[in-house]
């Protein structure tokens, strides 16, 4: 028998309520406010480059993305996903999932803080969830919402509606939603899977479950010391520790108050909380803490298969948790407790949370309900709701702008441009959309709905919210919209009218996006290649020699090298103390796509066999017998010329640089 002694929720205890669905739009219109769609930018490029292989492999085969196999092998979101554009098309394709997982978050928030909260207070969790930014991850890179499509943003919500079905004791529902979360994403998918486990069996099994969990990951790293697995070693080794997404002790270091701010949150909820939901609390605490050790301990015993699982992820479950386990104390102990207690809890909790970005959110909050809650409110209940909303809304309204005021100033003091009364407005909404007023928005308009009793009312609030963070969330540049529109037409239909075959592959300096996209077709190597480092030696390899040919085509010394010599001298010239010469580090690859192409060098690049195409924006000096010059008219754009170098003709006539003579 299944023992929930620690999430015991009666699954007809959260009973249906009339504003619920008021409050799930507005939990859409809050997402979309603070959550607005970037385009394909960040990872999505490479979401979407799987997808379009899954569809057409013979265009990307060549890709250097896909050398030593793609990581769309451990997930099925790239055969969904592609089955959207083949349906729809790349940019309504994309904007699609991202409304879709915003609408899996939203639904997961729900879902988790119902069976984790009653009454009205789980609506209060769910805007906050919403709203408020939570970063897991070093140098910004993460967040857990996040403006573009990823199959991280479903793997996400799906694991919250999974945890609470196990906390609604709905066991094979909520293992069968988290095997869909797996299948999308398992490495974000894999620490709510295993609290999961924990909730479900009894405690003297989660005590043995835990004790073989930690002796399996004490002998990996043993095996690993002693090479019976694999460790990481080499050039491969010093490329990757470069890298703050794998080798992450320097961020830990470095940012320790935030990564143990939620932790000290989940400790006070494990005991200070409901007494149902302490045990799940207990398992955040025990599994995200021993995801991040195992990701220190990495550090310094780099065995191959536990820096690919990256474990240290599990920290956004650990935020979440920690952002409704916050939620829960300041109304359990703020508003609803009358004990002794009541302050020296309300003290601890502002001391512990204060300590990184999470406390922003519990203090204001806490002032606020200290605010609305002495007893002359009572009085208040005699009048109409609408007084009641419209005091509030003017007293917070006030407060914010106060908040806002300061840096708006600054703001338009250093505008490179007067801006229009008519944009003052709207940029205070935005600021206002965009951070939920730094949770005070969230507990306004929650506060403000609880006290209302006219329906119409609450549910044209929440539509008029909804339909201004629509017209807002999209924040592309005009540019970018009109770019990623031409996303995935023919290739007789793009920029250089079917000139480069399907399966080419191209480099096109700074610009990656429109090979694939746009040209439809294979790239040579960017700054988007260097993701995934950990999952293939051999693409780290071969693309560092391809970023050196790029730094080479820009030495005199090698310019002046006979055509039939240049191959053979890009190892001896690009030495690491030349690239450190150039500011660029030699084991960070991310740095060598800084460099500047040089139209020059075009032999020097076009010398590697694996290459077709290179598009530039100057003619090289020494001729133009092997360029095509186009001009790229698209509608809205300004007009640019390019310069398509075929790399077959200039090495099959063996060209002599003239550069450096």
């Amino acid at each position: 028998m299944f023992l929930f002694e620690g999430c015991n929720v009666d699954r007809n205890e959260v009973k249906y309520s009339e504003r619920a669905p008021a409050y799930l739009v507005l939990g859409l219109a809050f997402w979309l406010g603070a959550t607005p769609y970037l385009g394909i930018v960040h990872d999505a490029r490479l979401y979407v480059v799987m997808a379009l292989h899954w569809l057409n492999p013979e265009r990307y085969v060549n890709d250097i993305w896909f050398s030593g196999g793609g990581q769309d092998q451990w997930s099925i979101f790239s055969p969904i996903l592609a089955s959207a554009i083949s349906a729809f098309g790349v940019d309504v394709a994309t904007q699609g999932f991202y409304l879709l997982s915003g609408l899996t978050f939203v639904a997961g928030s729900w879902a988790m803080s119902s069976a984790l909260m009653r009454n009205s207070g789980k609506w209060l969790a769910v805007l906050v969830l919403v709203s408020y930014p939570l970063c897991y991850s070093p140098v910004g890179m993460f967040y857990v919402r996040e403006g573009f499509v990823t199959s991280r943003g479903f793997a996400i919500g799906l694991s919250l509606i999974a945890i609470s079905m196990v906390c609604r004791r709905q066991v094979a529902l909520g293992f069968l939603i988290h095997g869909m979360a797996l299948a999308l994403h398992p490495i974000m998918s894999l620490a709510p899977f295993a609290v999961s486990i924990l909730l479900a069996v009894g405690r003297l099994v989660r005590t043995k479950l835990l004790t073989v969990g930690i002796a399996i990951l004490l002998g990996g790293f043993i095996a690993g010391g002693i090479d019976w697995i694999p460790k990481m070693s080499g050039q491969w080794l010093s490329l990757v520790r470069e890298s703050p997404l794998i080798f992450i002790d320097r961020w830990v270091v470095s940012e320790a108050k935030d990564i143990l701010t939620p932790f000290g949150v989940l400790a006070l909820a494990a005991r200070f909380g409901a007494p149902k939901t302490r045990t799940l609390h207990s398992c955040g605490i025990v599994v995200g803490g021993l995801a991040l050790a195992v990701s220190l301990v990495s550090v310094h015993i780099p065995v191959v298969l536990f820096l690919q699982a990256q474990f240290w992820r599990s920290l956004w479950f650990v935020q979440v948790l920690a952002l409704v386990g916050a939620v829960d104390l300041v109304l359990r102990y703020l508003v609803r407790s009358r004990s002794s207690a009541r302050l020296p809890i309300m003290l601890g909790i502002l001391v512990i949370v204060g300590l990184g970005d999470v406390g922003r959110w519990v203090a204001l909050g806490s002032v606020a309900i200290l605010i609305l809650k002495p007893r002359w409110m009572e009085r208040l209940r005699v009048i109409s709701d609408i007084y009641i909303h419209q005091r509030v809304a003017l007293l917070m309204c006030g407060l914010i702008g106060v908040m806002l005021v300061p840096s708006f100033l600054i703001q338009l003091t250093l505008a490179p441009s007067p801006i229009e009364h008519s944009e003052i407005a709207y940029e205070l909404v935005w600021g206002l959309m965009r951070t939920g007023g730094y949770g005070v928005l969230p507990l306004v308009i929650w506060w403000s709905i609880l006290r209302m009793s006219n329906i119409i009312i609450i549910t044209s609030l929440a539509i008029g919210m909804l339909v201004i963070a629509f017209r807002i969330s999209d924040t592309r540049s005009n540019e970018l919209r009109i770019l990623e529109a031409t996303y995935g037409r023919s290739s007789s239909e793009g920029l250089f009218g079917g000139m480069i075959p399907p399966g080419s592959v191209v480099y096109w300096p700074h610009n990656q996006e429109r090979v694939w996209f746009e040209l439809g077709t294979a790239g040579y190597a960017s700054a988007v290649h260097c993701s995934g480092q950990v999952f293939s030696e051999q693409r780290v390899l071969v693309l560092l020699s391809r970023f050196k040919r790029i730094v080479a085509s820009t030495d005199k010394a090698i310019l002046s090298e006979p055509y039939s010599d240049i191959s053979a001298r890009v190892d001896g010239i690009i030495t690491n103390e030349y690239l450190i010469g150039k500011g660029i580090n030699p084991n960070s690859l991310v740095s060598y796509d800084a460099s500047e192409f040089s139209a020059d060098g075009i032999a020097v690049v076009c010398s590697d066999n694996s290459l077709d195409y290179v598009v530039g924006t100057h003619v090289s000096s020494w001729g133009s017998a092997y360029v095509t010059r186009v001009k790229d008219r698209t509608p809205g754009l300004a007009p640019k010329t390019y310069y398509l170098y075929r790399c077959a003709e200039i090495r099959n006539s063996t060209p002599i640089a003239v550069v450096g003579k």
